[in-house]
């Protein structure tokens, strides 16, 4: 295995100027390099971003032109970068010069060439035979600037000459020009659409359209943005005419031929202890999900055409593509039908509102018809546990069918029934001020289950152990003792963790917190409420917690329940106590993914106002002393200390009274004696 990751890493061969610097293409115009504009900050950032392209040749022609602020960024600015495909992609540089002191210096002759094979997917087992050509800049130096421009021709057969592209006009960086020129042959319908802003379209005749923006600020990368959220403007181009014409274009690839004896005899087997075709259906989707292993050999036309079943079941491995159509051909020979669905595991949410083209897709799964009901599997998904009615689908939102009469996009709903959610109970015991033991039970459904039956397969049961002390270590002291057990029901897709901690405690006198293990994280969320994204939030969310302290004294009798319900979110509080027990429960459900910006601040006080009121810490007085303890939510050791000092003061000051009516009683008492 390293030997073949050395081989993927290592140089293909030294290049000489000549193997890859040709002329300019006579249909490139030229596009005149603005001067630096101070305004855009002195940071590094583009001057020229210029692109255009050839629809008729299938050529893609691109110009960079930055400015190289400092120093430290010269190691970094003077690499350069080209990715392709060699299987169906020629690459040709054409410039590569540096602007010092107002002259121009070719650097293309001295520069080194290399050609690499870098697998950037083969840590998500995806190897896709694309190759980067990397030139290094000799003598790059602050102030200077770098231009180098190069071609790219060739598509992937694939698509068949259809065209489709986006251009961004923003970046993580500023941009004083950004120009896209497109040549579009006589007769070919294109159509556009802008996102994120717009209208951008400078110039626009039959066979060309300009689009030419100058001064683009940068635009600020932002945490927590939900992951289908397009943070950079665009405009998307395609000469689709829908989606229907999309799905004919890849349905070809996923039709079943005739199978061999592999696929037949696989079928039988796994299938032979169930009588009904429900169970049967169900062994063999957990078959391909733990038996056939993910790995991608996506080079050429691998990445769109499956592999055949039997090969699949042969080599025990492939990717989604495989996946699908092997478990499409084991469901045919029990009699089930299937359709292969095409899917986007970041964009889905959004796919409705793009243009119909061939790159919206990079994941495939399979529609299940049976019964009269339509069941959406992945089988590229492992550590599934559960029904067939009740598995898991992660939110594609929109998917493309590939067989029968394909009409378009249709809904792929997230299964209700999978029922995901987490509950966790965690009991405090305290015999002593210096100590606490904690039992805690956490009891999770659904894809909340697959995820921890992963962590614990693939880390192991220690592994989650770890979390969990290193959870209640930061909130009460050192953990001196640790054990957990692990219940797994597959069947009904319910994992039980149990975990059992000894601690010893920071400072006895130290509050004693009683914060829920999974909502502390949504409670306390840092919100800035000037960003300009969304903010992200995790959905669909199910959480029921309780939290109970027990120890030696008898707690003041509380009972308060409170709801909080919003649009982004409905909670449920209570606090209970009951002799020696003192319990705070919380039910939590998500309403959405995100928080739009013009929401934030609404959304902070809320937050923040529903933490003051739920969010306990318990101040325990000395277990020998015969007193209700005192509970202040949300009140932190200043409050605490003015008011012990109160009371101290007045303890104080009224055994001073009673002393001095005591002498004074004395004193009176020895003179009555003495008459």
């Amino acid at each position: 295995m390293r030997a073949f990751l050395f081989f993927l890493i290592t140089f293909l061969g030294g290049l000489a100027y000549a193997d890859y610097f040709s002329s300019t293409p006579r249909w490139v115009e030229s596009v005149e390099i603005p001067k630096r504009n101070p305004s855009l900050g002195a940071e590094s950032h583009y001057l020229l971003y210029n692109t255009q392209v050839c629809i008729a040749d299938g050529e893609f022609f691109h110009q960079y032109v930055y400015y190289v602020p400092n120093q430290s960024s010269a190691a970094h600015d003077s690499k350069i970068e080209i990715s392709f495909n060699p299987e169906y992609e020629t690459v040709a540089m054409h410039e590569l010069r540096v602007l010092r002191d107002g002259a121009w210096i070719d650097k293309a002759k001295s520069c080194h060439i290399q050609l690499l094979q870098r697998e950037l997917g083969l840590e998500s087992h995806i190897i896709n035979g694309y190759q980067t050509l990397v030139a290094l800049i000799e003598d790059v130096r602050e102030g200077d600037v770098v231009s180098y421009s190069y071609s790219i021709q060739g598509q992937h057969p694939a698509y068949r000459g259809h065209f489709f592209y986006s251009h961004g006009f923003g970046w993580g960086c500023p941009i004083s020009r950004n120009y896209l020129r497109l040549i579009i042959p006589e007769g070919r319908s294109i159509v556009a659409k802008e996102f994120g802003g717009g209208p951008w379209l400078s110039e626009k005749s039959h066979n060309e359209w300009i689009f030419d923006i100058k001064d683009i600020d940068q635009i600020e990368h932002e945490v927590d943005v939900p992951y289908w959220y397009d943070l950079y403007p665009f405009v998307q181009f395609s000469d689709f005419a829908s989606w229907q014409e999309v799905g004919k274009l890849f349905t070809p690839f996923y039709e079943l031929s005739e199978v061999g004896s592999e696929v037949q005899e696989c079928a039988a087997d796994v299938t032979q202890e169930s009588r009904f075709t429900e169970d049967k259906i169900l062994r063999l989707v957990r078959f391909v999900q733990s038996e056939v292993r993910y790995l991608g050999l996506e080079g050429g036309m691998n990445a769109f055409r499956p592999t055949s079943p039997d090969r699949v079941l042969i080599q025990r491995h492939g990717d989604c593509k495989d996946k699908v159509l092997l478990l499409r051909a084991l469901l045919e020979q029990i009699g089930v039908q299937s359709t292969p669905v095409l899917v986007n595991t970041t964009r889905g949410k959004t796919l409705d509102k793009r243009l119909p083209n061939a790159g919206a897709f990079n994941h495939v799964i399979l529609q299940i018809h049976f019964g009269g009901r339509d069941y959406f599997v992945d089988p590229s998904l492992t550590y599934q546990g559960g029904s067939l009615k009740s598995l898991f689908i992660p939110p594609y939102f929109y998917g493309l069918p590939l067989g029968g009469e394909v009409l378009g996009l249709i809904d792929v709903p997230m299964n209700k029934l999978s029922h995901d959610e987490i509950s966790a109970h965690s009991i405090l015991k305290m015999e002593c001020q210096k100590e606490v033991e904690i039992e805690t039970t956490i009891s999770y459904s659904g894809d909340e289950a697959d995820y921890v039956r992963e962590i614990i397969e693939c880390e192991g049961k220690s592994s989650l152990l770890e979390r969990i002390s290193s959870y209640f270590s930061q909130l009460h002291g050192d953990v001196v003792d640790a054990q957990i057990e692990v219940d797994d029901r597959l069947e009904k897709n319910h994992l039980r963790v149990k975990s059992y901690l000894k601690l010893n405690r920071f400072e006895e006198e130290d509050p004693v917190p009683l914060q829920p293990i999974f909502l502390i994280s949504y409670l306390t969320q840092n919100v800035d409420v000037k960003r300009h994204c969304p903010l992200g939030q995790p959905h669909p969310k199910n959480l029921h917690e309780k939290v109970t302290l027990q120890a030696p004294i008898r707690f003041e009798r509380v009972n308060k329940k409170k709801s909080f319900e919003h649009s982004w979110g409905n909670l449920d509080f209570s606090m209970v106590s009951h002799g020696k027990d003192f319990s705070v429960e919380y039910q939590y459900s998500s309403n959405t993914d995100h928080i739009l910006p013009q929401d934030l601040m609404d959304f902070r006080s809320h937050i923040r106002s529903t933490s003051k009121e739920v969010l306990q810490e318990m101040h325990l007085p000395q277990f020998d002393r015969p007193m209700p303890v005192i509970y202040l939510p949300g009140i932190g050791y200043a409050f605490l200390s003015v008011a012990l000092g109160i009371i101290l003061f007045t303890l104080i000051h009224y055994y001073k009274k009673v002393k001095q009516k005591k002498k004074a009683w004395l004193q009176k008492l020895s003179l009555i004696k003495k008459r």
